[in-house]
């Protein structure tokens, strides 16, 4: 906890030093992966300080939403998981019990270090995310074949963008396979995913002005994160799931996909600057605001940009 605000200052200095957007969130995330690798390994020997043992089978922590897609910036909460290996049922209970509690006080020690609980509780601790190799995959697999709704398509965002931060099995790289195998045999959730996508659009209006918030605390301001970057992000997931890519990097879906030859060449790279240029311009939003004491959003008001910027 006490090198949180040492990191912090050295993540901003380089920052603030530019560079392109996948360098400076690959830095972001190299920081967190080692700082939650670091809490997992100071809570399992406070465990087994405390008279609760070691974890009593393999497991996997696993990241989601930008941690799975290594796209973090200054302004992140928790999105992670854990699946442990299939055990007898008669013993499930008591491991499933364990998990949670080493769960809880992992994400506990993520939040004293400075990274907030999810709003939506996607974390670890929350016993629909901490589950067995088949109890994951079966979810997996009601989400690609059952009825989407909203709610479901909401929760595979975040979920279809898994990277394991930690595995002692194999069953992340197992599951990103049959995940695109149960695709393949069910292209209506592919379809539906799409057009969810579709309801969120670029904020821009019939003659390419801004389109903003019209009240509240962000009133005259957009998006950069909701509006702005998960457009591309929504796209380059479902290229990725049709195509069986299995990165969950947006960058590097949308570099794959144009080597397939789904995308000419001058509209990816004109896509990959726009979503580039994007990220820098939020997390040099989420500086300012820090420097000026005030809480980090995704939030600018498009007045404040030059020409250029707009353009």
């Amino acid at each position: 906890v006490s090198l949180h605000p040492k990191i912090d200052r050295v993540l901003e200095v380089l920052l603030r030093q530019g560079g392109s957007a996948k360098n400076m969130m690959e830095l972001v995330t190299q920081f967190n992966d080692r700082v939650t690798l670091k809490v997992l390994k100071i809570t399992e020997e406070d465990f087994v300080q405390e008279g609760l043992g070691p974890p009593p089978v393999l497991y996997c922590w696993i990241a989601l939403g930008s941690e799975g897609r290594r796209e973090q910036t200054l302004l992140t909460d928790q999105d992670n998981a854990l699946s442990f290996i299939d055990v007898p049922a008669e013993q499930e209970e008591e491991v499933k019990g364990w998990f949670l509690m080493f769960c809880r006080r992992v994400v506990d020690g993520l939040v004293r270090y400075g990274f907030p609980r999810c709003r939506g509780e996607i974390m670890a601790s929350n016993p629909k995310c901490c589950l067995s190799e088949s109890q994951w995959q079966q979810t997996f697999m009601d989400w690609i074949k059952g009825v989407p709704n909203i709610s479901t398509l909401m929760l595979t965002n975040i979920f279809f963008d898994f990277r394991p931060l930690y595995a002692e099995a194999n069953f992340p790289y197992v599951l990103r396979d049959r995940i695109h195998e149960a695709i393949e045999r069910n292209s209506h959730f592919l379809h539906s995913m799409a057009k969810n996508s579709l309801h969120n659009r670029p904020p821009l209006g019939f003659f390419r002005q801004f389109v903003v918030e019209k009240s509240g605390e962000h009133r005259n301001e957009l998006d950069l994160k909701r509006k702005g970057l998960m457009p591309v992000v929504d796209a380059a997931r479902i290229f990725a799931l049709d195509l069986k890519i299995k990165s969950t990097n947006t960058l590097e879906r949308l570099e794959e996909t144009k080597r397939r030859g789904i995308l000419e060449h001058q509209f990816a790279a004109e896509v990959r600057e726009a979503y580039s240029f994007i990220t820098r311009l939020r997390i040099t939003q989420h500086l300012e605001t820090r420097a000026e004491n005030k809480e980090a959003d995704n939030f600018i008001n498009p007045e404040r940009l030059d020409n250029f910027q707009r353009k």
